[in-house]
């Protein structure tokens, strides 16, 4: 026994230092066994009515889990009674770990004895004082390497949140770990985060160090990123007036009546039809070099099959668009977006809104819907889809290879295959209910049309929609979409493989003339090829054309180009 002190494995306590303040010095490691000590030692100080306790860490080489538990409990009991556990004589070693963890703003600190009683007879706290870690112990090294390899699993997994905390820990203990940088880059991405995305990969390529492929990957992602973010303020503006609009809408309803109306347009006695909301090159990825063309990159469409009304995809101004063509909130029982794509959801939480507005206002009987979205739209919108429960009954994630059921209508989901996507990414459907049979491809510019087709094959004399995607490319576009990938060409090889009854042709990418690619396509397949346009509905089971002079079979109905590029139909017999 050394005088006023006891001596146990590695711990040393003086009971009275001055002040009333208790001393303890640590050496060696705080494993569990010294942590269950320390904190039988706090435990009785603390009882004691002792909250001023002065630790020294100058022989500490290691602290567990457990221990730095016990410490920072300790910290915050001391501060309940007044006090504080003031760390003095911090080693270069336990400065690391502290760093590691970044606990510096919550911990108090003085650089010796001398210091800390200062502090006690005061009853001053100091802030720790940052400082880099002189060495980087193995175990730290150990640890971070660990966590890199986790993060990766997990995000390979899907988990982006999680892996998003392990790469952060990662980049704590090393800010210039270019995997770990690139890696959390990806996740951000992956959530929407595009601008720190953009910051991230940017420094990785200023760093211009470690493994060549990330490198790589990191200066790709970073031009395509700085591509996407030039037009990000004018999408968020355009998102920002619709929502707007859509709320001007819910609450003066006579401006378009037809929208809040409760009594249907449809029921089980209609026949299966599609409605087109958007126009045949809406969405189109080229429009920036066609500035002659006003694209209104959006809309959506109308399904109404097996007893339900089914909304689509429903891009910018979509809302707008439906009511025009007389259709109702009444209307719709479902709302399903396959398509991460912002073209393809711009509108679904106005829409959405407005339904809980409509049954705010109590314009008729409670109107909820069903959404069905997939994998990626979920993330994107969790919270407040969560939240949106005045309009939303049920919301179900759509996976690629299931079934499911709307009304009397069969859904199958299928695998998209989209250049530059995961293959959840851009979803397929084929809907089925009686004679009436539907299939949708949300871009035909992929990257093998075999593995596509594959799929779609039991769509055999279906109608059939179809993204037709870019049909050619120049400058460094060219690169971007290789031979055999681009949108006529894949289109050609998949109509081709599965022989719909008819194709559903629209969302153009740089075509002069529509009507001439339809028929050039038809020409080739031997399928019956047709460009939609806002306000054409198709029925379902016959495949006849529903234009304002009625209804006529596909094959009578004469197709052109107008001069304020909307497109003509009309009956020839």
């Amino acid at each position: 026994m050394v005088k006023g002190k006891m001596m146990t494995t590695g711990i040393a306590v003086d009971r009275n230092v001055g002040g009333g303040a208790s001393m303890v010095y640590v050496t060696g490691r705080i494993g569990i066994e010294e942590a269950n000590e320390l904190q039988r030692r706090f435990d009785e100080f603390f009882k004691a009515g002792r909250p001023w306790v002065i630790m020294s860490m100058s022989d500490v080489d290691f602290i567990c889990s457990a221990g730095m538990g016990t410490l920072l409990s300790a910290v915050g009991e001391a501060r309940k009674g007044g006090g504080e556990l003031i760390f003095t004589d911090i080693s270069a070693k336990v400065r690391t770990i502290f760093e590691f963890l970044d606990i510096w703003d919550y911990i108090t600190t003085a650089r010796d004895k001398e210091g800390a009683l200062e502090m006690v007879a005061t009853g001053r706290r100091m802030q720790a004082h940052r400082a880099a870690p002189a060495m980087t112990p193995s175990f730290v090294a150990d640890d971070v390497k660990a966590k890199l390899e986790h993060g990766i699993r997990v995000s390979k997994a899907g988990k982006l949140r999680d892996a998003l905390s392990y790469f952060n820990a990662v980049i704590k203990a090393d800010k210039n770990n270019v995997t770990a940088l690139t890696w959390k880059s990806n996740v951000l991405e992956r959530l929407g985060q595009f601008s720190e995305a953009r910051r991230l990969y940017k420094r990785v390529c200023e760093i211009g160090r470690g493994d060549p492929r990330l490198l790589s990957y990191a200066r790709g992602r970073l031009e395509k990123l700085n591509r996407k973010l030039r037009f990000a303020a004018d999408r968020d503006r355009a998102f920002e007036q619709l929502k707007v609009t859509t709320r001007g809408l819910a609450k003066a309803p006579r401006a378009l009546p037809n929208l809040f109306v409760p009594e249907r347009t449809a029921d089980e006695r209609n026949a299966p039809f599609l409605l087109c909301c958007r126009t045949w090159d809406d969405g189109a990825p080229f429009a920036d070099e066609q500035p002659g063309r006003a694209l209104a990159r959006g809309g959506g469409y109308f399904l109404w099959i097996g007893g339900r009304g089914v909304v689509l995809n429903p891009g910018k101004n979509f809302t707008a668009r439906f009511a025009e063509a007389g259709r109702r909130l009444a209307d719709v029982d479902a709302v399903m977006v396959t398509d991460v794509a912002w073209d393809q959801d711009a509108d679904l939480e106005p829409l959405l809104e407005a339904v809980g507005r409509y049954n705010k206002a109590a314009f008729g009987p409670v109107k909820k819907v069903e959404v069905f979205v997939n994998a990626g739209v979920n993330k994107k919108n969790y919270s407040w889809l969560s939240a949106a429960k005045d309009a939303v009954s049920k919301v179900t994630v759509l996976y690629p290879g299931h079934g499911y059921r709307i009304g009397e209508a069969a859904l199958d989901v299928k695998a998209g295959d989209v250049a530059e996507g995961r293959a959840d990414d851009a979803l397929g459907l084929v809907f089925t209910a009686g004679t009436a049979s539907f299939a949708y491809v949300a871009d035909a510019a992929c990257a093998d049309v075999d593995v596509l087709a594959a799929q779609y094959r039991t769509a055999r004399g279906h109608v059939l929609l179809a993204h037709v995607g870019p049909v050619y490319a120049e400058g460094d576009a060219a690169a971007k979409w290789s031979a055999g990938c681009l949108g006529v060409d894949a289109l050609a090889r998949l109509l081709l493989e599965i022989k719909p009854s008819v194709s559903l042709l629209t969302k153009m990418s740089n075509v002069a003339d529509p009507v001439a690619l339809s028929a050039a396509i038809a020409k080739a397949t031997d399928v019956r090829c047709f460009p939609l346009d806002v306000g054409l509905a198709v029925n379902l089971g016959t495949t006849e054309i529903i234009t304002g002079e009625g209804v006529a079979p596909i094959e009578k109905v004469n197709v052109h180009l107008g001069a304020d590029g909307r497109l003509r139909y009309e009956a020839t017999g």
